[in-house]
């Protein structure tokens, strides 16, 4: 499939009817709906504002031709253009002493509390997102596109597409958040991909496609810019051409060219007739092997994200049993003595003598780097006493940590100028970037 700045230069070099309808009918979703909702759901304005938007693409396209992606750009105009629609509609009504209400859209079947909620400020929020935040959101969400052909949009892999639409998403979250409604991401999207999204009406990109088609061709300066329409006839083109050279509106049509021309729309009917019925079973099959492919990958999905969250489970427990281990008493190492936190002394210990943890030959084989908490007591004679691993990520690990901390020697810690018995606890990081064997990143 051709990206949108290939189509784009096609239309503003060549001047492609055919490359700008595909830009109109792969777009038309997303700048309707976005139109739909700024102007309060009056159809008739939101294709008006469609209309718009697609013209000032054409009259602009020599400056665009180079975006690779243009969902960004057209939401951005359709938001502006509808506000300028908005308010002119406002003057005149102001002017008719009119009081009319803006047609509402009737809610999608099913809809969601959740939609009634982003409803009046969706477009707010998705304005303020980041440029790339807000091109993933809508290719996502308001064009209804597929991860993979999102990655192939943004040139990068299926899978970052994915990670750049949940990043979007959640950011998207904050946003609704200071705006008053609150959501998780998951129903965020849930609520986005049930209700975003509205067919535009039947006809409307042909119609958009030909007013600013037809109205470029009328402002190049006396040029005549030929144009093929997909719909066109050969003798609808052939008198389209008469009535441009000779420079009139009122040219006389025969009867029996209008004859021909009744057959030859009744025999294109019929044949668009066929070509829909053969588009629409095409469609099917492809929206059924789509399913059948999320299906897959979201099993997929499913068995790593059950996967991080037993790890994650695991995590939690040796972090809370590391949390007990450190609010539990130091075995009675000191005698009976009161045992100090460092934030009760006037004279913190000092290290006299630090054997470095030696790094587990069985770890370092294997390619393993890890982490020890060692919580220990130095004594009123600054040796250390009943050290232990309250948290490690391998025992190897805390049995070398608790082996080097014993042979610690410390001048003792002092409250009110006498030594004291002091409880301390130091990490231990074992990394592999070093030459001597040891750990490092000791206390």
């Amino acid at each position: 499939m051709r990206d949108d700045a290939e189509l784009l230069r096609e239309y503003a070099e060549n001047g492609s009817g055919e490359a700008f309808a595909e830009l109109v009918r792969r777009h038309l979703g997303l700048v309707y709906n976005a139109a739909l909702r700024q102007v309060g759901g009056d159809a008739h304005l939101a294709q008006d504002v469609a209309q718009s938007v697609f013209a000032d693409l054409a009259r602009k396209a020599g400056s665009l031709r180079g975006r690779p992606v243009l969902a960004g750009w057209l939401y951005t105009s359709a938001r502006y253009a509808a506000v300028q629609v908005v308010r002119s509609e406002q003057r005149r009504r102001k002017r008719e002493d009119a009081v009319m209400q803006l047609n509402e859209q009737a809610p999608t079947e099913g809809g969601e509390a959740e939609w009634e909620r982003l409803w009046p400020v969706i477009d707010d929020a998705l304005h303020a997102l980041g440029e790339r935040e807000r091109e993933a959101v809508l290719l996502r969400f308001f064009e209804g596109r597929a991860f993979g052909e999102i990655g192939r949009t943004l040139a990068v892999s299926e899978d970052a597409a994915r990670m750049r639409v949940e990043r979007a998403v959640e950011k998207l979250r904050g946003l609704l958040v200071r705006r008053g409604v609150t959501s998780t991401s998951a129903a965020l999207a849930v609520a986005l991909s049930g209700q975003a999204f509205a067919a535009a009406p039947a006809g409307l990109a042909v119609s958009v496609t030909g007013a600013v088609l037809t109205g470029g061709a009328a402002a190049s300066a006396g040029a005549v810019s030929w144009v093929t329409f997909m719909g066109m006839t050969k003798l609808q083109i052939g008198l389209a051409g008469v009535i441009l050279a000779g420079g009139t509106a009122g040219l006389f049509v025969q009867k029996n060219a209008e004859a021909a021309l009744r057959r030859e729309r009744e025999e294109l009917a019929v044949r668009q007739l066929e070509l829909k019925k053969l588009q629409e079973d095409k469609r099917e099959r492809v929206r059924v092997a789509a399913a059948v492919r999320e299906l897959r990958k979201d099993d997929v999905e499913f068995a790593r994200l059950e996967t991080e969250a037993d790890v994650l489970k695991r995590e939690l427990a040796a972090n809370v049993a590391a949390r007990a281990r450190l609010q539990a008493p130091l075995p009675d190492a000191a005698e009976g003595k009161r045992v100090f936190k460092l934030a009760e002394l006037d004279v913190v210990p000092k290290a006299v003598s630090r054997t470095a943890p030696k790094f587990p030959s069985e770890m370092r084989n294997s390619g393993l780097e890890g982490v020890v908490t060692v919580r220990f007591l130095v004594g009123d004679d600054g040796k250390v006493k009943s050290a232990e691993a309250v948290k490690a990520s391998h025992e190897l690990f805390a049995d070398s940590a608790v082996a080097a901390v014993q042979s610690w020697v410390f001048e003792p810690g002092k409250k009110a100028s006498v030594p004291v018995n002091v409880q301390m606890t130091v990490p231990i990081v074992y990394t592999l970037n070093r030459e001597d064997g040891d750990a490092n990143n000791w206390f």
